[in-house]
């Protein structure tokens, strides 16, 4: 389902060969920005 949603060419062919996707919410990977360090 996610591949249709990616764009039809090269590029898009680029993001679905980089794609991890990992069953239930845990992953082995950092976040960016954590939710609770946001600033207002």
């Amino acid at each position: 389902a996610v591949k249709g949603m990616l764009p039809h060419n090269r590029l898009g062919a680029a993001m679905f060969k980089k794609l991890k996707v990992y069953p239930g919410a845990e992953h082995p990977h950092q976040a960016q920005v954590k939710a609770t360090e946001k600033e207002s």
